[in-house]
């Protein structure tokens, strides 16, 4: 069975979805393949699909019964027709075949060992010139320069010193 704070957490957090997939939609290929890791019951991967009417977006998440959720959530959204789940983990190779022209990576912990998803592992899925959008919440808005620095460690320490 789903954390009901998972499903909660979409449905709280469904109207900044909705802004950051405006905003992504101002400066993103509309024709894009959409990657949501780490994607829940798809809040956020529903949320592109409506924003970008052309795309095909893929909510790429490791709980079965979220990614139930996220079907649900894409037929009630009527994004059903250009909206996939996949059962995956990081590193697992399933996603890596394709790069996406667009991750967006919520609520990932970039420098702990142990999380589902790492901000590195989402970046390395988006193809040459194509977009990350990494929503982390809790902490101020930033937008940063193509150089990471994801190879190195403490890039959470580098950001809250950038700010």
């Amino acid at each position: 069975m789903m954390s009901r704070t998972l499903v909660e957490a979409g449905a709280v957090e469904g109207t900044f979805y909705a802004e950051a997939a405006r905003w992504i939609a101002e400066v993103a290929d509309r024709s894009a393949v959409v990657v949501d890791v780490g994607g829940g019951s798809g809040a956020a991967g529903c949320a592109l699909a409506r924003a970008l009417p052309a795309s095909y977006v893929v909510v790429a998440h490791g709980s079965r019964s979220a990614l139930e959720r996220a079907r649900e959530r894409s037929v009630a959204s009527r994004v059903a027709e250009r909206l996939e789940t996949c059962e995956c983990a990081p590193g697992d190779g399933v996603l890596e075949d394709e790069p996406a022209d667009l991750v967006w990576a919520g609520d990932l912990v970039p420098d702990a060992a142990d999380a589902p998803w790492s901000l590195k592992q989402a970046a390395q899925l988006v193809r040459p010139h194509g977009l990350l959008a990494w929503a982390e919440g809790g902490r101020a808005t930033r937008v940063l320069d193509d150089d990471l620095g994801l190879d190195r460690p403490g890039l959470l320490r580098r950001l809250e010193a950038a700010a």
